[in-house]
């Protein structure tokens, strides 16, 4: 289909350039694959801390960047405070200076999805999450005893706002945990995948000789599996481990030294990190929430060799055809024992690059969207 003549607004709640963590990695190739296809992008999103590049005026017909209203005013509304900072009256002004479709990215962005306006406007709002469920799960590994408090307030706010999404023509779904969910609940939920930075696969045969984890060791939920996991894999240590990531806390640096077969690579480049992941002999990724598709398990197929997950990890089925799971904790090193010594081998390769191929490719996603919004 010819889509040229096409124009949108893309809402997003950040600059999604450079596209260096999940949420704006999946906005940014989304961009660049709906621009592909001939697609007008006019892009609204929100800065705080981070400016215009120019990588967008490549993808994007225009870029509007708007200041998030932060401070304790608007954290003290009834709506949702990722929400009341990005309710802004000239994005609002700007949206009714045309009569183009509207995609908003995440509840973050829908403050206006209810306006009277924007009655007659083809809406769509992409979903990254379960957003009440995300907060929730955030309060209860938080210490801090007020940050702990906003989690919850957030999470309560975010349930009840959640219901301004049947003002939407459409919303896109990002796991199929995620579509259900939505669609016990509202009409017209798709299903698209996360967008993310790999083109082709690049996997080595054979064997690697150190086990990975990576991800951004900020995240409580990161740091809180990296404990876990070398925890366990002391009992019966089989393999080198590297742990890779940015900004990991002083507390887990010292928990991770305790260890002398674990080795900590904070920070590195993308280049390294993606180095790491080619030559593990097995990419251990775990989480305890389910949220979304995530990128980083992404980054592991498209470049690794064996993948070892927990459930919460797998976030649509075709991923289980591809992903070794470890039901527990415990039984990690049942599976590793298992997988040291196995080969990667061509015909894992080939399973792997088929699958990839019908269920991430970038193109195909975005020829699943652009029809939503010729409707």
């Amino acid at each position: 289909m010819d889509y040229s003549n096409l124009h949108i607004n893309l809402v997003a709640f950040n600059v999604p350039y450079p596209a260096d963590y999940g949420g704006v990695i999946d906005v940014f190739y989304k961009i660049k694959s709906l621009a592909k296809l001939g697609v007008k992008i006019h892009l609204h999103c929100f800065s705080y801390g981070r400016k215009h590049h120019t990588e967008l005026d490549k993808y994007c017909a225009t870029t509007t960047i708007y200041e998030r209203k932060t401070g304790l005013l608007n954290a003290m509304h009834k709506m949702p405070y990722i929400v009341k900072s990005r309710k802004i009256k000239l994005l609002r002004k700007n949206l009714l200076s045309n009569n183009y479709p509207i995609l908003f990215e995440g509840l973050h962005c829908c403050a206006f999805l209810d306006d009277p306006a924007l009655k007659t406007r083809n809406k769509i709002v992409r979903m990254h999450n379960v957003e009440w469920n995300y907060y929730a799960h955030l309060a209860t590994l938080e210490n801090n005893f007020f940050k702990r408090k906003y989690f919850q307030l957030e999470s309560i706010r975010l349930k009840k706002f959640e219901q301004v999404l049947t003002h939407s023509n459409a919303i896109i779904a990002i796991s199929e945990e995620d579509k259900q969910y939505l669609s016990n609940l509202y009409s017209n939920v798709y299903l698209v995948s996360a967008f993310h930075p790999n083109e082709e696969i690049h996997l080595l045969e054979g064997k690697g000789k150190y086990i990975l984890y990576h991800g951004d060791l900020s995240v409580k939920d990161n740091e809180q599996a990296v404990c876990l996991i070398v925890d366990q894999l002391a009992k019966s240590q089989k393999m080198p481990f590297i742990i890779a990531g940015k900004a990991p806390s002083p507390f887990l640096k010292n928990h991770i030294k305790k260890y002398s077969w674990v080795e900590l690579v904070d920070h590195p480049s993308d280049k390294v990190l993606f180095s790491l992941i080619q030559k593990a002999h097995i990419n251990l990724l775990w989480s305890f929430q389910s949220a979304g598709m995530k990128l980083k398990l992404i980054n592991a197929l498209y470049h690794g060799r064996h993948c070892l997950v927990n459930p919460k990890m797998i976030s649509s089925q075709f991923l289980n055809q591809i992903c070794h799971i470890s039901e527990t904790i415990d039984d990690l090193n049942m599976h590793i024992i298992r997988l040291k010594d196995k080969d990667f081998v061509q015909e894992e390769i080939q399973k792997r690059k088929i699958c990839l191929e019908q269920n991430l490719s970038n193109l195909p996603q975005a020829q699943k969207i652009a029809p939503l919004f010729m409707t």
